[in-house]
């Protein structure tokens, strides 16, 4: 043992076994705030634990922390019922006290079950009312029945977050998709320009040869995905993806369509009324610069 190992720290003991003590306690303190930490999170909603996986490990704590929840509200909800009750009964009493008071002043107590009998069923209904119909009492209830909710979900390999929570949570991810959304369809459609009828074009002017008809859109058309099969009247087509190219007239976008044997089983099908009219497009010399016309209703009828 060297002379500083030998030197007393404090009483005698010497600093080794004080270094040794301060990093036992500095352990257990990051221990103690990994475990709250993960706790905390575990309350979340369960679509943000995936930010916090690489840095706490959070797959352990779901049932610690709903248990945690479940206590918090059994125990608060006692201790807080028990004042409730307490104060309900003082009332009650009182009131019991007034009304006997009343009948004996007035000499009408021939009937003194039926007016006593009141504030004793109100006593006996406190619990109730505690747990349901006072904010603190509905708060001891919540935390209970969610922390119950989320032990049975962990069990069952499917753990979740606070449920309160998660409606929040869930209502403003929709809330800023939506603006992200609008957003978005302004931008384009300040891009795309008025809207204006579909115009067909032949493949090889549209630079997609593969096609037997190019469709040019104003606007995007939600129902043309990828294999969607166009009934046109007479012939069936199916979608190809789509392209989206700027021109002088604004930003259009190309459908190309394959034509599709009648013989060919048909399972998703969207009919195109337009193409009759857009047609005659094809007979024409005119660029794709020139797809402007009025608008025109397309007739969508979607069926599988």
């Amino acid at each position: 043992m060297s002379s500083a190992d030998r030197r007393p720290y404090l009483c005698g003991v010497p600093q080794r076994l004080f270094r040794e003590l301060a990093g036992t306690v500095r352990d257990l303190l990051e221990r103690a705030g990994t475990l709250l930490l993960c706790l905390v999170v575990c309350t979340l909603p369960r679509k943000t634990w995936d930010r916090f996986g690489g840095i706490l490990p959070v797959g352990s704590s779901p049932i610690p922390a709903a248990v945690l929840a479940l206590l918090a509200g059994a125990l608060l909800g006692f201790f807080g019922f028990l004042d409730f009750a307490a104060d309900t009964a003082s009332r009650n009493n009182q009131a019991m006290l007034e009304i006997a008071e009343t009948q004996a002043s007035s000499g009408a107590a021939q009937e003194p079950a039926a007016s006593l009998a009141m504030p004793v069923s109100l006593t006996m209904l406190s619990a109730l009312a505690f747990a349901f119909f006072t904010p603190f009492g509905l708060s001891c209830t919540y935390l209970f029945v969610s922390g119950f909710y989320r032990i049975l979900s962990a069990i069952l390999d499917d753990p979740r977050g606070d449920p309160l929570l998660g409606l929040v949570h869930a209502a403003w991810t929709r809330s800023r998709a939506r603006q992200r959304e609008t957003r978005a369809r302004k931008a384009r459609e300040e891009q795309e320009g008025p809207e204006v009828r579909d115009r067909l074009l032949d493949p090889e002017r549209a630079g997609m040869p593969g096609a037997n008809l190019v469709v040019v859109a104003s606007r995007r058309k939600p129902d043309w995905t990828p294999g969607t099969i166009l009934d046109t009247g007479d012939r069936f087509y199916r979608v190809g993806p789509a392209v989206d190219r700027s021109l002088p007239v604004g930003l259009r976008t190309f459908y190309p369509l394959t034509e599709v044997p009648g013989a060919e089983v048909l399972r998703r099908i969207v009919r195109y009324d337009a193409a009759r009219e857009a047609r005659a497009d094809l007979d024409t010399d005119r660029a794709p610069e020139g797809l402007q016309a009025p608008v025109r209703e397309n007739t969508f009828r979607e069926w599988s």
